[in-house]
């Protein structure tokens, strides 16, 4: 994996439905916003944490200066992942 990006987990969405995230800060971010999107602005790419690995997306919050990497429930499962802890997520591009 070649990038990488620490951060704080933390719980987004207030609809009874919400998602894991860590949310990748403004400063490095910036070279992201040059990666291919697809047409709704997500990044496709291959993440991981500890031993597991996801496919997912850079997902944009819709401030145009940061991203977000949700972490399913299998992955915060399997590393023992929880809200409040910081984690590190490498990941690389990937095939759409």
């Amino acid at each position: 994996m070649s990038e990488k990006v620490t951060g704080v987990v933390e719980r987004c969405g207030d609809d009874g439905v919400s998602w894991h995230i860590v949310t990748v800060s403004e400063e490095d971010s910036r070279p992201y916003h040059e990666w291919p999107k697809n047409n709704f602005g997500f990044i496709a790419i291959e993440a991981k944490i500890g031993n597991t690995s996801w496919s997912t997306s850079l997902l944009p919050p819709g401030d145009g200066k940061t991203f977000w990497i949700a972490i399913p429930a299998k992955v915060r499962k399997a590393e023992s992942v929880g809200v409040g802890d910081v984690v590190t997520i490498e990941f690389d591009l990937r095939e759409r």
